[in-house]
C-alpha cells in the first residue's frame, strides 16, 4: 500500500521524499483506524509515525515541525504507559 501511494506521490507531486511521505501517511491512517477501534496496537503505530515524522521533517529542514512531532512522540509514550497501567488495573479487579 505504501509503495502504491509513494508511486502516486512521485508521479503526481513534486514531493522530495514521496515514498517516505507515503509510508508516514499510510501508517497514520492505520494508526487512526486502530485508535477508533480502541486497539492497544495503535500506540506502537503512532510511536513509529511520530519517530518517522521527526526524521522526515528534519531531512526537509522543517525543524519546528520535527520538534512538534517529537512532542507528539513524548505524548504517545506517556499515553501508552497510562493506558497500560489503566488496563492492568482493570484486569486485576
Amino acid at each position: 500500500m505504501s509503495f502504491a501511494v509513494g508511486h502516486f506521490f512521485a508521479v503526481t507531486t513534486d514531493a522530495s521524499l514521496p515514498y517516505f511521505d507515503a509510508s508516514v501517511a499510510v501508517l497514520s491512517l492505520l494508526g487512526q483506524w486502530l485508535s477508533t477501534q480502541k486497539k492497544m496496537d495503535s500506540w506502537p503505530i503512532w510511536a513509529l509515525v511520530n519517530c518517522a515524522s521527526v526524521v522526515l521533517y528534519s531531512l526537509k529542514d522543517a525543524y519546528v515541525t520535527a520538534a512538534l512531532y517529537f512532542i507528539f512522540l513524548i505524548m504517545t509514550i506517556l499515553g501508552w504507559r497510562r493506558w497500560l497501567k489503566i488496563t492492568a488495573v482493570a484486569v486485576n479487579r
